[in-house]
């Protein structure tokens, strides 16, 4: 226990030693640590819809997105950002490693379509 003087009142705080609880269960895993999402029923691995609805696999492994902000105040932008935000960009190799670990082994697999315009 500390007291501290402050002008005519005196404070007094109280300090205690807190305890770390370290137990990981499925709730307690941090949001920045790319966890692995379970289905209750099936019990096994779900994919993340986030990614399937952002991101595109190439059959190659890679993984491309949109460019961020195409979308945001369009009204704003000059002519040569309006063309070049609807390209697509590819995501480095830490951003697919992470994607790959989101994904269950179906959406890892290559998928062929007719007149697929990323297929070379």
């Amino acid at each position: 226990m500390a007291s501290f003087l402050n002008g005519s009142r005196r404070i007094s705080l109280v300090v205690e030693n807190c305890i770390e609880i370290t137990r990981r269960g499925i709730a307690r895993i941090p949001h920045w640590e790319y966890h692995i999402r379970f289905d209750p029923k099936e019990g096994r691995k779900r994919p993340c819809q986030d990614v399937l609805d952002r991101f595109k696999r190439l059959n190659n492994g890679m993984w491309i997105r949109a460019q961020m902000g195409r979308n945001v105040k369009r009204y704003k932008k000059d002519e040569t950002f309006l063309k070049m935000s609807y390209y697509y960009e590819t995501c480095t190799k830490e951003e697919c490693w992470m994607l790959d670990r989101m994904m269950t082994p179906f959406w890892l697999r290559p998928k062929y379509y007719v007149d697929d315009p990323y297929e070379k």
